[in-house]
């Protein structure tokens, strides 16, 4: 039993840092490239910008980690198998707290802005929108592939 429990810490160790790792890069290139679409990102020097898509990136892996637990809280199970229903639930977790964030950071605090060229439904822009959801599935499919879950 004890080298079951030990064994199943290592893989849960391993999963969730495999799922920051595979968050954080995914996210990066994401910021990267939908960051043109904000106003003031395309003109700013690479000195700013890259820092500051660093910070969003990790930003991102946290909630991405964050909506991941949100989940396994409502599964009560750590290590959720990835079957229909509870991708469904991770992507509904994920587009909630995507539009909250977005919403807030826009409309409330006015942190960013949009170019027109976002596509935008009811005032949030639609890649980060979807941004949290996609990449969030996508990590946590990486994360079970490097952890040598089923």
């Amino acid at each position: 039993m004890l080298i079951h429990m030990s064994s199943s810490k290592n893989m849960a160790g391993l999963f969730f840092l495999s799922l920051v790792t595979s968050a954080f890069f995914l996210n990066f290139a994401w910021e990267s490239f939908h960051g043109l679409l904000f106003q003031n990102h395309p003109v700013m020097p690479a000195s700013r910008y890259v820092p500051m898509m660093v910070e969003m990136s990790l930003y991102d892996a946290s909630g991405i980690v964050a909506f991941y637990l949100v989940v396994s809280a409502c599964l009560r199970i750590l290590l959720w198998p990835t079957i229909p229903a509870n991708v469904m639930i991770y992507l509904a977790v994920a587009l909630l707290g995507a539009a909250a964030i977005e919403f807030v950071a826009v409309h409330v605090l006015h942190e960013w802005a949009y170019l027109p060229s976002m596509p935008a439904v009811f005032g949030i822009g639609v890649l980060p929108l979807v941004q949290l959801p996609l990449t969030g599935l996508a990590s946590i499919v990486l994360a079970r592939r490097f952890s040598s879950l089923p």
